[in-house]
């Protein structure tokens, strides 16, 4: 809505539920108004994809899912192939081996053994790195030393190991996922996790010296540096990059539904170009689930689900939880022969909610509803159920006149459309101001930040009592988008509800 929200361990690859993602490349542009152009989806596979590496401008190696296994796949010029014979254990982190022409993978063998292996350009042969080492991620500081997080003890370990002399330092410092080399130095950076505020840290592998370069925003772990010193990292839909002054500030925001949940990020050697990962649109796993529902395939129609999704009417009513208690609930529309169907006539995606307005037939009744869907790695984790109702007031209207006062930019206009008890929350309920009196001095420092702060709605379904808006916002140069899920009490906005 009209309000700014301000707001691994790894025991082992396998024990990690690998999300639907894609690996995409764009090329970097100069205009700052739009720094990443020409989007290309490089592994176009519906099933995990990830960890890219650039050998070279064009050029990518990455883990990538084929015939159900996480192969490393090299993409060069439109064409992918895989880089080495196929193994019975899965790849992952493939690098370049400085100096030659072999690549390094952690490879998790069929048996449970983690290990890093040299591999050659389509050759069987494989051999083993470092023997004895768990490695989980890294990065080569030069044609001897690794810098890697290693598991130990359940726990991802700061270690370096000189592949030379066969000696390893376990530095004992929790690290997360991200090795780079730091451009024209001798240092690699990592993530220090060893304190609720993670750091992006320097060491120089020779000497050990550690120091502290910037600290992540919360949750945020994915970062790699530009040739000439420009620190990035992934937030949600965006790209931040950290500016002269230590700050970080908008690099690219991404308005593209299969790029609202970024992870991996790699810059090419010459910085033309910036590969990007991404879960899987929450709207293509929706999509699938009302295919399923459609094509009368209840077993296909409940894999969409997780394994524990809540289902409940609209706002928090629980009907049950558990995919089991869900097919068995379904059982009975899938039946031989059922016309059963559901037409999607509105569908509004943020982030991972996805919200369809539908009408449903059947043999025993048809009406419109909406469904609130939240999805995460690639599977529908709840389903919420809003029913269509009369109501005796105009809903939209209150709204409306929301939007025009907030597009003046006049907090005690946009006051009087709230009902005293007003409250906001991030959907589903997590509250973020319950007070009226709150939520006015943030519109009153909101406005008085951004005077060219405006919205546009460019979707919106209007059922019962509810008002949903996606809307498009700008500022200060910036653009966005924001839902919000607008509650009516007696003509009234009694309660707004935000996708995040």
């Amino acid at each position: 809505m009209r309000i700014l929200l301000l707001a691994i361990t790894l025991a082992s690859f396998a024990a990690i539920a690998q999300p639907n993602t894609e690996v995409y490349l764009f090329d970097i542009s100069e205009d700052e108004n739009e720094r990443l152009i020409n989007k290309r989806n490089v592994s176009e596979n519906d099933d995990y994809d990830s960890q890219p590496y650039f050998l070279a401008k064009d050029v990518l190696l990455y883990a990538g899912t084929v015939n159900g296994n996480t192969e490393i796949v090299q993409y060069g010029r439109g064409t992918k192939k895989v880089f080495n014979a196929p193994t019975a254990g899965g790849e992952y982190s493939p690098q370049a081996i400085p100096g030659g022409r072999s690549i390094s993978a952690v490879r998790l063998d069929t048996t449970g053994l983690q290990r890093l292996y040299e591999y050659k350009p389509r050759k069987d042969e494989s051999n083993v790195i470092v023997p004895e080492a768990v490695v989980a991620y890294y990065v080569w500081a030069d044609e001897t030393t690794i810098v890697a997080a290693d598991i130990v003890d359940d726990e991802l370990h700061l270690v370096i190991h000189n592949i030379a002399t066969g000696e390893s330092d376990d530095l004992e410092i929790s690290v997360g996922r991200s090795f780079h080399k730091i451009p024209d130095s001798d240092l690699i950076s990592f993530v220090d996790k060893s304190e609720p505020q993670w750091k992006v840290k320097s060491i120089h592998p020779q000497t050990k010296e550690i120091k502290t370069i910037i600290t992540l925003p919360p949750d945020i772990e994915d970062i790699c540096w530009l040739p000439n010193g420009t620190l990035l990292i992934a937030v949600k839909n965006s790209i931040w990059g950290l500016s002269k002054n230590d700050k970080w500030k908008p690099y690219h925001s991404f308005l593209h539904e299969d790029l609202q949940r970024i992870s991996r990020i790699a810059a090419s050697p010459d910085g033309s170009q910036l590969a990007v990962v991404s879960e899987m649109s929450a709207a293509a796993t929706v999509q699938k689930q009302v295919d399923a529902y459609n094509a009368n395939d209840l077993e296909a129609f409940v894999a969409t689900f997780s394994e524990n999704v809540v289902v409940r009417n609209f706002p928090s009513d629980t009907m049950y939880v558990g995919r089991e208690d869900l097919r068995d609930s379904y059982k009975k529309w899938f039946v031989p022969n059922d016309s059963d169907k559901v037409e999607v006539r509105t569908r509004i995606t943020k982030g991972n909610v996805v919200i369809d307005e539908e009408l449903f037939t059947s043999k025993k009744k048809s009406g419109r509803q909406a469904a609130i869907y939240e999805v995460s790695n690639g599977e529908i984790t709840s389903v919420t159920f809003v029913a269509d109702r009369k109501i005796n007031f105009d809903p939209i209207a209150p709204v409306e006149n929301l939007l025009t006062a907030y597009n003046k930019g006049n907090a005690a206009r946009v006051m009087q459309y709230f009902s005293d008890d007003i409250q906001f929350f991030s959907y589903p309920d997590r509250p973020v101001m319950l007070s009226k009196e709150v939520i006015y001095k943030s519109y009153e420092g909101m406005f008085k930040e951004l005077p060219d702060l405006t919205s546009i709605i460019e979707q919106r379904i209007v059922i019962g009592n509810l008002v949903i808006d996606k809307e498009k916002l700008s500022g200060d140069g910036s653009t966005w988008y924001g839902l919000a899920i607008h509650v009516l009490t007696d003509g009234k906005i009694s309660k707004v509800l935000f996708a995040e």
